[in-house]
């Protein structure tokens, strides 16, 4: 990811920049919308899944958010039209964090409970944190790394005092392992984007990446597609559809890749191990589920962990 300069006559020394988080931003406010309307995801595709085939609902629900984005961009004045060096990036990209990623991510949550895809998610500021490191794009402060660390127990304790609590299961060991892939996926997806943002806007690079991805989930949907009983869905599958597309995909992605951009990897990603709160939240006030004392505890550390990555400085490598 990094253009690496061959010097005959001196060794380049790599130099890190670093920048000091504000404690509040408009970035950390999109991501928390983001938060909320994955968090609430979980419980849509479950719902709709139970009425439209996995791959087929992940198909359609890309087709729609691939066509809208596009639309959008147009209507922005942007055109479509990129670099020749860069297509094998958007090709990887497009190919990691919508085919890759998706499908096993529907896959997996058909074959896994809410509570072990919630936690396997918040394994993603992991992902990046370490990929981030290794490829020298990111260094993580003490601070950072404890935050990241929080965060993940308070996710753990959270899913883990939730009703039925985490299985590993035989029934539920392929599920989580696809959502743990998926995962991997999205946390590649996430630092690719961020160099490609450095050239694109992030919605240009949303729909790229769609572009280029979503024609894989159809192929691979296709069997699915046909199979499935179109007319048979009910007004409530549909709009589980409309939700995934326009909330959790079309604007989700676009925040995700904009909060990227201006904050950084590792502080975007760790705004996934708030997702599970969402989901205890919701099923408290709506679904009347007891509130345990566990679940406010992995609360308040998860929170602590994300603030405190989220206020550590930002280190980025450069040479």
């Amino acid at each position: 990811m990094r253009r690496q300069m061959a010097q005959s006559s001196s060794h380049v020394i790599p130099q890190a920049d670093e920048e000091r988080q504000p404690v509040f931003s408009w970035a950390d406010l999109s991501m928390l919308c983001v938060v909320a309307i994955w968090g609430a995801n979980f419980t849509v595709v479950k719902q709709t899944i139970s009425e439209i085939y996995p791959m087929a609902f992940a198909a359609i629900r890309f087709s729609l958010a691939t066509v809208f984005v596009v639309l959008v961009l147009k209507a922005r004045g942007e055109v479509l039209r990129f670099n020749r060096d860069d297509s094998l990036r958007f090709f990887i990209l497009g190919l990691l964090g919508i085919a890759a990623c998706q499908a096993t991510f529907i896959q997996g949550i058909a074959r896994t409970t809410a509570g072990n895809a919630s936690l396997l998610v918040g394994t993603t500021p992991i992902f990046v944190t370490v990929m981030s490191v290794l490829l020298h794009i990111e260094r993580i402060s003490p601070m950072g790394a404890v935050g990241v660390g929080l965060s993940f127990v308070g996710t753990a304790l959270i899913v883990g005092a939730s009703a039925g609590g985490i299985s590993a299961s035989d029934e539920t060991l392929i599920g989580n392992l696809l959502i743990l892939v998926s995962s991997a996926s999205w946390s590649m997806y996430t630092l690719l984007a961020q160099s490609l943002m450095r050239r694109y806007s992030p919605l240009k690079v949303t729909a790229l990446a769609m572009l280029m991805g979503t024609p894989f989930l159809l192929l691979v949907s296709a069997g699915e597609i046909i199979r499935q009983p179109w007319a048979s869905v009910s007004a409530q599958g549909w709009l589980g559809v409309c939700y995934s597309f326009v909330l959790a995909t079309v604007l989700a992605f676009v925040v995700w890749n904009n909060s990227v951009r201006k904050v950084g990897n590792t502080r975007t990603a760790i705004f996934s191990n708030l997702i599970p709160i969402v989901a205890v939240t919701v099923s408290w006030i709506l679904l009347d589920e007891t509130l345990i004392v566990w679940q406010i505890i992995g609360a308040a550390v998860a929170l602590t962990g994300v603030t405190l990555a989220r206020l550590a400085p930002r280190t980025m490598v450069r040479e």
